[in-house]
Parts: structure tokens; C-alpha cells; sequence
């Protein structure tokens, strides 16, 4: 059955987020299929073009936008863009089959009640979990929202337990839930690391709060600063982490952001994520696809990453040695540190972690799997 999906994102290309990412891999990885796919988004530069292809799919963008950055005006232009939405979905109610928005946000409101006037059929998925998760936003309107979601939201994907046991607890029935981790395209097998120099450490993502790259630094700190630490991102708190740096007195390359970060990380042989928060991220799976040794918190899809088969994180001080790769509590300084030292100390401890990551993308995360469970439930929904 050959299927007229819209995607809707708040978000997407030229950005980089894992959400613009994942929603460009599956769009085109559907429209190569035969789908006929098409990405609705908020314009958010006055010179991103209003209409272009993605890999075979449609993405139009909506709205209007300035370079203004006072918050009123960006205010405004998002409640534009949902206007525009709303009269669009209800417009064009006979040219799609389904619906499917990325993240639980303002503009699946918008989605929602278009749903509930045209009784299209819509699908949400949800993108984060724990202190960022997409339900923890609504504040007095929690009550309210859930229940529009839970009302007219055929299907809910997400993309770990953890996100699971949220909707779960958030009242979305067992039957409408459904697990669907993220995926890529695994490509050729990595080459072989270079053994003669000192390890690569590497960190991929934005330089926000929740991905607690303060708390990478310290714990290298506290490993004694083993090996080359490579740190490729933007963002706000860069100032800061750079101070922080000279204060722990080490020497972290901050690299900005890397046009190609599979390439980077190919050349990586150690992947760290000190999140408190994720959803699944993108950076982990790339790192895990080009055979890096991946250290990581144990919080949302890390888990399900690394170490699916353990149900409790580790006491503080110590790590989880997962399947294919160790966890960490969250927040954790001295229990990142300890595994730190120990994977830079040991090159085949590194490379059986590697192979063993890359294993478990082949087995799991391949774009194509992910790719067929959605479409399993479009269809089931359509």
C-alpha cells in the first residue's frame, strides 16, 4: 500500500538536532520507498527557501520569519506558523493519510485538533524523556493537553523503555504505544584504530545543560586528563566550559561543529555522553556505527544502547559493562572518571567495545528497520 504521510516538525534542516536529523533519514528513506512524503516546517530564517526536496521527499515551509531575535516577535512568528498549520491540515485533509509529528510540543497541539476536526489519523512521536521529556513542558496545561493527546492520537512512538514507562504513567493505553528506537544506515565496516598513538576521546552535540559536558570534563580531570579529549558542538554554555577547562587546568580541543561527524568519529576511539537527559541519541548510534568504545550515562536511550539487557544503573563509583558498551549514573563524576582510565589504558578493552557496538547496530538500529516499524503503523492506523 503506497501511503501520503505528512511530517510535521517544529524544526529541521539547515539544523542539526537529532529530531531534524532523524525526521530527513526516515522521510527519505520512505519517499525512496514509493510514499509520497512530505515535511511541513516552521520557516525559521527569512532566507531558508520556502520549498525544496529532501532526498525525494517534499519539505515546505511555513510561516514567516525575520532575523529578529527579540523574543515577542519570535513568539509571534511560531503563533503564525501554527495558524498556518492548522488552516493547512484542514485544507489538505484529502491529500495525506496520516499524520505523523515529531515531539510532543506546541505544534502537535496544532496537529491534534486538526485531527479532531478532519479525523485524519495522527501518529506523535516522542523525541526526549526524563527532565526534558516532551510531556514535562505543559505546566497548568497538562491536564488539558494530555488529554487532547491521548484523545486523538492513534499511535505513540518512542523510542525507549524509559519513554515507555512515561507515557504509560501519563495515561496513553499499552495498545497505543509503540517502541521504535531511531536508526541510520550502517555503511562499510570502520577500519582498524591506530594503536600507536594516545586514545581519542570524543564528544558530538550541543553544548547544552542537560548533556553535562562540565561534568566530561571534570570526570577527564579527575582520570588525569588520559589521552586527546575532542570536543565537536556549539552552543551557549561554550564560554563557560572553556573556563572551566583552564580552572581544571587541562587541554580539551573544542573543535565547533564537524561538517561530517561520522568521519570524526571513525578517527575517535573512545565516544563519552554525560547526559542527564535523552531521548536516543544520534551521536551515540553514529559513534557505536564506527566502532568507538561508547561510555555513557544510564538515563533514556543509553540503555537501550548499550546495555538493554540491565534494569537498575550502577551504585555511585562504579559503571555498568553492558553488552555493547558501560554506563554510568547520571551526574556521576567518579564513576566516569574510573572507566575513563580504564578504557584509555587498554586498547583491546576498546576495540572488543567497538565491535561490539557496531553488532549491535547491524542487529537493532539499521535506518531500514526503523524505517518498516513506522510503517507498520501508519498502516495500522490508516
Amino acid at each position: 500500500m503506497t501511503l501520503r504521510i505528512v511530517v510535521v516538525s517544529g524544526q529541521f534542516r539547515p539544523l542539526v538536532g537529532g529530531t531534524e536529523v532523524q525526521t530527513a533519514r526516515l522521510a527519505s528513506e520512505w519517499a525512496a520507498r514509493g510514499h509520497q512524503v512530505e515535511v511541513w516546517t516552521r520557516r525559521l530564517e527569512a532566507d531558508h527557501p520556502k520549498e525544496e526536496s529532501e532526498g525525494g521527499a517534499r519539505v515546505l515551509r511555513l510561516g514567516w520569519a525575520s532575523r529578529a531575535r527579540h523574543l515577542r516577535l519570535r513568539r509571534l512568528e511560531r503563533a503564525h506558523f501554527s495558524l498556518v498549520l492548522l488552516a493547512r491540515l484542514i485544507a489538505r485533509k484529502n491529500s495525506y493519510d496520516v499524520v505523523i509529528v515529531q515531539q510532543a510540543l506546541y505544534p502537535a497541539v496544532v496537529t491534534a485538533l486538526a485531527s479532531w476536526l478532519t479525523q485524519t489519523p495522527l501518529v506523535i512521536r516522542v523525541a526526549s524523556t526524563g527532565s526534558t521529556s516532551d510531556f514535562a513542558g505543559w505546566g497548568s496545561l497538562t491536564r488539558l493537553v494530555l488529554g487532547l493527546f491521548r484523545s486523538e492520537t492513534r499511535a505513540l512512538i518512542v523510542m525507549n523503555r524509559q519513554g515507555e514507562s512515561e507515557a504509560l504513567s501519563v495515561g496513553f493505553s499499552r495498545d497505543r504505544v509503540y517502541r521504535i528506537p531511531n536508526g541510520l544506515d550502517p555503511g562499510g565496516a570502520p577500519p582498524p584504530r591506530n594503536r600507536t598513538r594516545p586514545p581519542r576521546l570524543a564528544y558530538v552535540g550541543a553544548f547544552r545543560a542537560e548533556k553535562r559536558v562540565d561534568l566530561l570534563l571534570r570526570a577527564w580531570a579527575r582520570a588525569g586528563a588520559p589521552g586527546e579529549l575532542l570536543l565537536a558542538g556549539d552552543g551557549s554554555l561554550r564560554g563557560s566550559l572553556e573556563l572551566l577547562a583552564q580552572k581544571l587546568n587541562i587541554a580539551p580541543k573544542f573543535l565547533g561543529n564537524v561538517v561530517d561527524p561520522r568521519a570524526f568519529l571513525r578517527d575517535a576511539d573512545i565516544f563519552v555522553l554525560a547526559s542527564d537527559a535523552e531521548g536516543m541519541s544520534n551521536a551515540l548510534l553514529e559513534a557505536m556505527t564506527e566502532g568507538c568504545a561508547c561510555l555513557a550515562t544510564f538515563v533514556g536511550g543509553n540503555v537501550d544502547c548499550l546495555a538493554p539487557e540491565v534494569a537498575t544503573p550502577p551504585e555511585p563509583g562504579s559503571v555498568v559493562k553492558g553488552s555493547a558498551g558501560w554506563l554510568a549514573r547520571c551526574g556521576d563524576e567518579s564513576g566516569l572518571a574510573l572507566a575513563l582510565k580504564e578504557m584509555c589504558g587498554d586498547a583491546d578493552l576498546r576495540e572488543r567495545l567497538g565491535w561490539a557496538a557496531r553488532a549491535k547496530i547491524l542487529a537493532d538500529h539499521s535506518l531500514e528497520q526503523t524505517a518498516d516499524g513506522y510503517l507498520k503503523v501508519f498502516g495500522a492506523v490508516v
